[in-house]
């Protein structure tokens, strides 16, 4: 069960950290006025890939174990821990 709590905790590191990076990047690129309409688009260009992860997960829970979706959950956001901090580079120096 440690297992299922650590993958849940990551998860919502993940998208913790996520949303306000995002916001902030829109910010940064998008005019004065187009701040909500950027939002927009962001939010509806991520909407089908979780609605086709969460359809395709679902679907599959029927057929493969739960312990296993699990465990590719990890393995995913272990390979996205590892592209973030090794191959993404700040657009601007730190101030």
């Amino acid at each position: 069960m440690l297992f299922v709590y650590t993958i849940f905790v990551f998860l919502g590191f993940g998208l913790g950290s996520f949303m306000p990076s995002a916001m902030n990047l829109i910010y940064d690129f998008a005019r004065g006025g187009d701040n909500k309409i950027y939002m927009a688009l962001t939010d509806t260009s991520l909407a089908p890939f979780t609605f086709l992860a969460i359809i395709i997960v679902g679907s599959m829970s029927g057929v493969i174990n739960t312990e296993t979706i699990l465990t590719g959950i990890g393995i995913f956001l272990v390979k996205g821990y590892y592209f973030l901090y090794s191959e993404l580079k700040t657009p601007k120096p730190f101030r």
